[in-house]
């Protein structure tokens, strides 16, 4: 039902947007045909169907692409009838040289926007059919000299029609960018959290360790974990589950600057990148973020706590990306073998015999 209702809505506002296009154009085009049939002396009836063709059809067509399942497919076929009934009055004006220009020009240029050059063929099949139509009915007539009245009847279209075409071509651009931003957004963000997702986030670590390795400046990396979060899940539900993933990702941007790089990499997992900051600063941040999600409670009662278990490593050596990413897990490691709510710092001293892993927490680091 919601589906429905969306497809309507949808069916309706693209409908709106094809009809004021249509019916300036149609409306500036009367005034080029009018010209003529002015000086053409033409009875009523002949105004009366160039009326209905440029004040009724737009109508027309916004109703059944409104209606229609489909509205695009309608909006396309209309503008075939567009480009048949004008090049209907472009024959009915004898092929009069000003307007017949104007018209036939304007008309290749909306089926040009409306479907590229492919359809422009399709359009001039469309004209010829139209022209077909008008000889049978009026005859075939050439009538190429323009008087002043027709050319100044032709202004309108000339100045309205590409400024109409403009606008909805500049309108239909906008759009595109929004919806290619939005695009952007959803393929580098978590949707739950807004944070950056673990693919985006993996580029940007990727970039910031070349620069670590080049000498540029210095930077700490971190990986977060909620500690017992499945029990969270199996006990409070995924609705208090996804609350606490936010307030998580709320205590990162809230404690953390607008160039530490936060993601959630996934599930219960967060990630930081901290750059040109040294292992002290790094630990002081990164536990108010855990001290910030301690003190909170979830849930509709205000019962529910969550902790957070935090690994954090620095670049002092220009070590492989990959060895850097499993210093920070080690640490991980270690701050839940301690007993969680911690921040466990991944220290290196070397000794004659081995390399020698050194973890220190809580203020110590």
């Amino acid at each position: 039902m919601t589906s429905s209702f969306g497809a309507r809505n949808r069916s309706q506002a693209f409908a709106k947007r094809a009809l004021m296009p249509r019916a300036i154009g149609l409306a500036a085009g009367f005034f080029c045909v009018g010209g003529v049939f002015w000086e053409q002396g033409r009875p009523p009836f002949i105004w009366a169907l160039l009326i209905t063709f440029c004040f009724v059809w737009p109508w027309m067509a916004f109703l059944l692409a409104r209606s229609a399942e489909h509205p695009a497919h309608i909006e396309r076929r209309s503008v075939l009838l567009d480009s048949a009934f004008s090049a209907f009055w472009v024959a009915a004006i004898g092929f009069n040289l000003v307007p017949s220009v104007v018209m036939l020009s304007m008309l290749a240029m909306n089926n040009v926007a409306t479907g590229g050059m492919a359809f422009v063929l399709r359009g001039w099949l469309a004209k010829m059919v139209g022209i077909a139509v008008s000889v049978a009915t009026f005859g075939l007539s050439f009538s190429f000299y323009s008087t002043p009245l027709v050319v100044y009847s032709s202004i309108p279209m000339i100045v309205i029609q590409p400024l109409v075409i403009g606008w909805t071509l500049y309108k239909l651009a906008l759009r595109l960018g929004q919806n290619r931003e939005v695009l952007r957004e959803l393929s580098e963000t978590d949707s739950l959290t807004g944070l950056y997702n673990r693919r985006y986030w993996n580029a940007l670590l990727e970039n910031a360790y070349k620069r670590r390795v080049h000498g540029v400046s210095n930077g700490c990396l971190a990986l977060l974990d909620l500690d017992h979060f499945k029990q969270i899940n199996d006990t409070h539900g995924h609705l208090v589950g996804d609350e606490v993933l936010r307030h998580v990702a709320c205590a990162l941007r809230s404690n953390l600057r607008p160039t530490d790089i936060v993601a959630r990499f996934g599930g219960d997992e967060f990630c930081v990148f901290l750059p040109d900051t040294d292992r002290v600063t790094a630990f002081q941040v990164l536990d108010r973020v855990r001290i910030n999600v301690a003190d909170a409670v979830f849930g509709q009662k205000q019962t529910t706590i969550a902790t957070l278990s935090i690994g954090l490593t620095a670049f002092d050596n220009p070590i492989l990306l990959n060895e850097w990413f499993k210093q920070a897990d080690l640490a991980l490691y270690e701050a839940k073998a301690h007993g969680r709510n911690q921040v466990a710092c991944f220290e290196t001293t070397q000794n004659p015999s081995k390399e020698h892993n050194t973890y220190v927490k809580k203020e110590k680091c």
